[in-house]
């Protein structure tokens, strides 16, 4: 299909044959990455990124990988995958690359800002200002995340927490890895993404979310959004945060994934967080696989308020389960918060939500029933 208009410039995105230093103004003269194609884009114009997926086969070709999240807070922007438009695991792919020293003992904290490598390795390694990184030494002091402010070949600053002092000697096999807590993050408004796989794949026990949207009047369609991990049992993962966005529209889009175990640890697939108001899910799915317990959810609240409504229209809340999960919605304080559910289903849940699980009214095909005085076993 053609690009959509825009009023602004495309910006193309190769990351097989792209190149940073070139204009990125055709595809003979794309970006190799997506940062670049981003820092490129005039907030409030109406830019426009297009990625290319050529290769379907070989990950590093369709990739535009981000060592630390992407802050999206330009407005008015087109994010454009050409792949083929299926409905998961599109080739048009974001997702999270994680930068390593290896285990080393070269590795030194002189401050307790400051990280020092006498091998001179972390720029060759691939770490840059802005990436938050994990530290992990062989005894029990240097156990913590940070985020690199100042680099060097030899030495990286970081704001955080705080290091022990410890020479390379005392702080035996040490390695540091930078990871994402969330891969994207949408604080602007009024942007538009379409036909795209976002993943947050890290194994670091952080990283857990891959798209948050805390920004208005943003669009979505065809998105693909997970959290890729099999995770600890003490680890909660989301794969969308609508951290107090509003008037947001996903459209034919999927959150989650059914191929990594999410485990018993009562993951979700979407977070509303915070005042979330007038956003709308449109023929959306979530989908999960978990071998272990009964209290995974598709749907979260934490802390919602107000009066209005959140809207999923012909969704499908799927659970993969080897056991079946008690409810899809779960959550507290949504204060008079109202949920439309219509045309949708849940199967691997065996009630929408539960006796007072939510807090506020919810109407599921048709049916409206205040959660606090019963909830909804419905598996129509």
């Amino acid at each position: 299909p053609s690009l959509p208009p825009i009023r602004g410039t495309w910006f193309f995105v190769d990351p097989l044959t792209g190149s940073d230093s070139n204009d990125g103004k055709t595809p003979q003269t794309a970006f190799a990455g997506l940062y670049t194609a981003y820092n490129a884009c005039t907030t409030n114009v109406g830019d426009g990124i297009c990625i290319f997926s050529a290769d379907a086969t070989t990950a590093a070709n369709m990739t535009s990988y981000l060592s630390s999240a992407l802050t999206w807070d330009k407005n008015s922007i087109t994010v454009y995958g050409v792949c083929a438009p299926t409905w998961m695991y599109k080739r048009a792919r974001i997702e999270n690359k994680m930068i390593t020293t290896g285990a080393l003992t070269t590795l030194a904290f002189p401050s307790t800002s400051t990280i020092t490598d006498s091998a001179a390795g972390f720029i060759t390694a691939g770490f840059k200002k802005g990436d938050i990184i994990w530290v992990y030494d062989a005894g029990t002091f240097n156990r913590c995340s940070a985020t690199i402010t100042v680099i060097t070949a030899g030495t990286i600053t970081c704001s955080g927490t705080p290091f022990a002092i410890k020479t390379a000697g005392e702080s035996g096999s040490t390695y540091v890895h930078s990871y994402c807590s969330s891969l994207l993050i949408v604080s602007g408004s009024n942007n538009s993404f379409y036909n795209l796989f976002l993943t947050n794949g890290d194994t670091n026990a952080l990283a857990i979310n891959c798209l948050t949207v805390s920004g208005t009047r943003n669009y979505f369609q065809g998105v693909h959004a997970c959290v890729a991990i099999a995770d600890a049992a003490t680890t909660i993962t989301y794969s969308l945060s609508v951290d107090a966005g509003e008037e947001n529209t996903f459209v034919d889009c999927v959150f989650g994934t059914s191929t990594a175990d999410r485990g018993n640890n009562a993951s979700y697939d979407i977070l509303l967080k915070g005042t979330v108001a007038r956003n709308r899910f449109h023929n959306c799915e979530t989908t999960k696989y978990t071998s272990t317990g009964v209290a995974n959810f598709a749907v979260y609240l934490n802390a919602t308020n107000g009066g209005h409504p959140t809207i999923f229209d012909h969704c499908r809340f799927i659970c993969n389960s080897v056991t079946e999960q008690t409810v899809a919605f779960s959550g507290t304080g949504s204060q008079g918060k109202h949920f439309i559910v219509g045309g949708s289903c849940h199967p691997g849940f065996a009630a929408l939500t539960a006796a007072g699980g939510l807090g506020g009214s919810v109407w599921f095909n048709g049916a409206t029933n205040a959660s606090a005085v019963g909830g909804i076993a419905s598996k129509t």
